[in-house]
């Protein structure tokens, strides 16, 4: 089941407010970069799993 604090939705600028799609590649690698994360942690474990 997806981490419900993983929001895939580029259209929502509340968490581009703190997650550019810059970051979030270098935070999970380039497979991330369409997904906005409100909890990075989170985004590494789904990622990773």
């Amino acid at each position: 089941m997806p981490d419900p604090r993983i929001v895939a939705h580029r259209g929502c600028s509340a968490f581009h407010r703190e997650n550019s799609p810059a970051a979030l590649r270098r935070m999970a690698g380039e497979g991330a970069s369409g997904f906005l994360v409100n909890d990075p942690a989170a985004a590494r474990r789904a990622l990773a799993a």
